[in-house]
């Protein structure tokens, strides 16, 4: 089942898919391994932060 979620990640951590994986199964509430694929739909930098 296809479910749209929202996560933030830092820069650094966009290419490291397993840390991609770790957020995305905390947002779904799921084990890691009940995730199949992902599709990143929106990708953009908050500039009002000092974080970057």
């Amino acid at each position: 089942m296809q479910k749209d979620i929202e996560i933030t990640l830092l820069p650094h951590e966009v290419e490291q898919t397993e840390i991609i994986n770790q957020k995305l199964a905390d947002g779904l509430k799921l084990p890691q391994n009940h995730i199949k694929g992902y599709e990143i739909l929106k990708r953009s930098i908050d500039a009002r932060s000092r974080k970057v």
